[in-house]
């Protein structure tokens, strides 16, 4: 059984830290940044990977499971369509991220480059997909991977659109740039499209709030799912496991994040909220399903 209060402890943690950021972002921002630091851009690159691989190896399994075991032939055919859109997506953005202006800033000319290394990081966690996929005995699984899909689709999609909303311009160029104002997270930058046509300012120097990269990598908490989907021997203990070492390495990514001048305390933490709350709702509604198939599986090591 997946521990919900967990999940509810780490967004309390996440609403503190927005409303401490409400009030000292720019403090804490000015104390911890360095410009130029070679982890800040190393993780603005592959920083996601973690988030992207849960994806693409969920994405994998889904699409086994689509192909031998669902019932309905329409059925089948969604699971595995859902499941190449999955592995799609993980491999553009990632491959994006590597060459944007927040990572290594190369020109457009190397998007085909780019998008061939994110494919190939992919690779690996759809093989271990479909791997363990195929080894599957439970029917019912799909409901676990398909929907996780649906969640992490919904988590990216909603983050991207509120980066929209509010414009808010990133640390990094409010410090390199004395035309730019610093704006509180709830404040809407109504000055950007002047900025960019007078100062030439990237879009992308505009998308500070909410971080996408902790948004993207909490998809990371679906991982409290491989014990089911592996059929673990002692499932507690990994899924406790799993759990922690997703908030550590979120954490460690978020400061990365503020080191780099690419977002704030409140940045970081409103995409950890938007993303977390949306995982913490699938958990409720695969509840009794996920109860179900640990059940049969306890049962079945038993035996």
């Amino acid at each position: 059984m997946i521990n919900k209060k967990a999940f509810t402890i780490v967004i309390a943690v996440l609403i503190a830290g927005l409303i401490i950021g409400s009030f000292f972002d720019y403090q804490i921002s000015t104390f911890l940044v360095q410009k130029n630091n070679g982890l800040g851009i190393f993780f603005a690159a592959f920083g996601e990977w973690p988030g992207y691989a849960v994806l693409s190896f969920f994405s994998g399994f889904t699409f086994i499971l689509g192909l031998k075991h669902y019932r309905k032939v329409w059925g089948g055919w969604v699971l595995m369509g859902s499941a190449v859109i999955g592995v799609a997506c993980a491999a553009f953005f990632q491959g994006k991220a590597i060459y944007s202006i927040n990572a290594y800033n190369m020109e457009e000319k190397t998007l085909f480059p780019g998008l061939l290394v994110g494919t190939g990081l992919m690779i690996l966690p759809v093989l271990v997909g479909l791997f363990f996929g195929n080894k599957a005995h439970n029917k019912e699984l799909w409901r676990i991977t398909f929907f996780g899909l649906v969640a992490i689709g919904i988590s990216i999609g909603l983050v991207t659109i509120v980066k929209h909303i509010p414009d808010r311009p990133r640390y990094r160029l409010v410090v390199s740039n004395p035309n730019v104002d610093f704006y509180p997270w709830w404040k809407i930058c109504k000055e950007k499209d002047a900025l960019i046509q007078t100062y030439g300012i990237s879009k992308e120097d505009f998308k500070s709030f909410p971080s996408g990269h902790v948004g993207i990598t909490s998809a990371m908490f679906l991982s409290v799912y491989i014990p089911i989907l592996l059929e673990m021997k002692k499932p507690e203990m990994w899924k406790r496991i799993f759990f922690y070492v997703t908030c550590a390495y979120i954490l460690f990514l978020a400061y990365t994040r503020i080191l780099a001048g690419a977002h704030y305390l409140s940045d970081v933490c409103a995409g950890g909220i938007i993303s977390v709350s949306i995982y913490l709702g699938l958990i409720f509604f695969l509840d009794k399903y996920a109860k179900k198939i640990e059940e049969e599986q306890t049962k079945s090591l038993s035996e």
